[in-house]
């Protein structure tokens, strides 16, 4: 996730940092965590942050797991 962070700029609204938990369906903290670990960027306005929706929707997608699972996907996949 990292190689997305420097070469896109962020597009769309601003969420709060508590919509964007909302957003994704998971804690605040949950969502701190994912900043610190580098998983997610932030806008720093003055002492506001906030964090893109199209930030939000990148992580999704590169985290959508298929039908079949990560590790058997190869596997059951019909010829």
């Amino acid at each position: 996730m990292a190689d997305h962070a420097a070469d896109q700029p962020a597009k769309g609204p601003l969420l709060t940092m508590d919509e964007a938990a909302e957003y994704l369906g998971i804690s605040r903290r949950t969502l701190e965590r994912l900043i610190v670990e580098a998983q997610l960027r932030r806008v720093h306005i003055g002492q506001a942050v906030r964090i893109p929706v199209s930030e939000l929707d990148h992580f999704i997608a590169t985290h959508l797991e298929s039908e079949y699972g990560e590790e058997d996907a190869d596997e059951d996949l019909p010829n």
